[in-house]
């Protein structure tokens, strides 16, 4: 019988092999693609925060700016009173 000869049964194998690679090669493709995908919403997220964070000490330093020139007026206006 061919169909049980050893020859048949490891072309079978290989057969069964190769494609046993190309679903591996096809599951490692799209997990790096996942990976490109996952890795630029993170770079694009962490410099999101950067900018949020600057404008946020920004703004502080301007509150604070504001806040000192307030006390500074007040200061000279009692003294000048």
């Amino acid at each position: 019988m061919i169909a049980d000869s050893p020859v048949s049964r490891n072309m079978k194998e290989r057969k069964k092999l190769e494609k046993d690679e190309e679903e591996a090669e096809k599951a490692v493709k799209e997990a790096m693609a996942r990976l490109a995908r996952v890795r630029k919403m993170k770079c694009h997220l962490k410099e999101q925060g950067d900018k949020l964070f600057s404008r946020g000490m920004q703004s502080l330093e301007e509150r604070s700016s504001f806040s000192m020139n307030q006390a500074e007026s007040s200061v000279i206006s009692e003294a000048q009173s």
